[in-house]
């Protein structure tokens, strides 16, 4: 763990939101995983504009013109989060964590918040990003009319990217080892329930379970109805319940 200050040989709570926001950014493979999403996020942002340019007249949805720079950041974003979970297990430093912290949900609920603080971050850099495309596009193309710039799409693309970040914590907490939990989050949302949806019995059920596929009308700030539903059920499945499983296992594993 990173060395951070105690009082009475104990951490305090806003010394785990350092300590953990040190491990969110400071170790080899985050630098790497959040380097390569701002870096890929940034190009995709100048393709946007880019093709925006080459639209003659007619209008752009900003909910599509976010989606394709937010792809990095959903994807790899979790992976980072899943990475600063498990570091006490996968570092064998979780002795040293839980003497200084003895109430181990102090400790996840600090990864939380520091998880979740850093996917409004990178949600906010992405729109600052898509808008400056979209601003330097409309230089070379001003026929062009953007719509669905409201509130709802902002608040939904922010929403989308904590709700994938927020299961990668509880996906970390419930497996405390990473390999695996990344193996999940990548796979089983994308590829394993989308396939599920081949059996005719599943196809029904899928759209409550698959909270990749619940997102979708959420960022595009157009959810409604039965799709809250999805939304709502999907999630604790992928974050409530997951965060259950970790903070018990945290308690009856020994460090």
């Amino acid at each position: 763990m990173t060395d951070i200050g105690t009082a009475n040989g104990k951490a305090s709570f806003g010394n785990l939101i350092i300590a953990e926001t040190r491990k969110l950014v400071d170790t080899r493979a985050s630098v790497w995983l959040l380097s390569i999403t701002a870096a890929l996020s940034l190009i995709i942002a100048g393709v946007s504009g880019w093709a925006v340019t080459q639209v003659r007249s007619g209008t752009v949805s900003w909910p599509s013109l976010v989606f394709f720079p937010a792809m990095p950041v959903n994807a790899l974003l979790p992976v980072v989060a899943i990475l600063m979970v498990t570091a006490e297990w996968s570092h064998r430093t979780a002795l040293t964590t839980f003497v200084m912290t003895p109430r181990r949900h102090l400790v996840a609920a600090a990864q939380g918040i520091v998880a979740a603080a850093a996917s409004v971050v990178a949600t906010v850099l992405v729109l600052v990003l898509t808008g400056i495309s979209w601003l330097v596009a409309t230089i070379f193309q001003p026929s062009v009319t953007l719509i669905g710039a409201n509130w709802k799409a902002l608040l939904g693309a922010t929403a989308t990217t904590l709700i994938a970040v927020l299961v990668g914590v509880a996906l970390g907490l419930a497996f405390l080892n990473a390999p695996a939990a990344i193996i999940v989050i990548l796979l089983v949302p994308t590829t394993v329930l989308p396939m599920a949806t081949i059996i005719k019995q599943l196809r029904a059920i899928t759209p409550w379970i698959n909270y990749f596929q619940a997102r979708t009308p959420l960022a595009a700030g157009t959810i409604h109805g039965v799709e809250w539903g999805h939304l709502a059920t999907s999630t604790a499945l992928w974050i409530v319940l997951p965060v259950i499983i970790g903070l018990w296992r945290q308690h009856v594993r020994e460090p």
